[in-house]
């Protein structure tokens, strides 16, 4: 169990705060080394909860963010991940079994990800999301505006851990 370079040790990440998850009822394995137990600990749905909680005070916030500080914000998600990237890729590779020049590389997408979404090149995802105007007769225009829903939650292969949710 020493094995995995946690911080906080198995625990929930909740609004910033590390709630430990107490117990033993859940016992991650490396998928590469069957035989090692990657950390140990408990479930607890008083966690899923306060995520749900915290997740919806803050999207509630971010909707209402301007553009520019949305993307600021997802800049400052850029450089953090360009910066832990290598601590990153070792967690990947003890805790989902990856080859480390695999976990490296999901590892360093995270970051440039960003920057696919943020690109403003006409096939870019931005375009997806950046409302228009279209002419429907001589008198009448049609707006499409896209605004942010709320929380969603992503069940994600366990080989790709940020693949998806990023």
């Amino acid at each position: 169990v020493d094995n995995m370079p946690l911080k906080y040790g198995p625990s929930s990440l909740i609004a910033g705060e590390a709630l430990p998850l107490a117990g033993e009822a859940i016992r991650s394995h490396n998928p590469a080394r069957p035989d090692e137990t990657v950390w140990l600990g408990g479930d607890s749905l008083e966690h899923v909860d306060r995520a749900v909680a915290a997740a919806v005070d803050a999207q509630a916030q971010w909707a209402r963010a301007p553009r520019e500080e949305r993307f600021a914000a997802l800049r400052v998600y850029q450089e953090l991940a360009k910066e832990g990237a290598e601590e990153v890729a070792r967690l990947f590779g003890v805790g989902v079994g990856k080859p480390l020049w695999g976990a490296r590389q999901e590892a360093a997408l995270r970051a440039a990800k960003v920057e696919g979404t943020l690109s403003e090149a006409p096939d870019a995802a931005l375009h997806r999301v950046t409302g228009y105007e279209t002419a429907i007769n001589g008198t009448r225009v049609g707006r499409c505006v896209f605004r942010p829903h709320g929380v969603m939650a992503v069940l994600g292969p366990f080989n790709f851990p940020a693949h998806l949710p990023n």
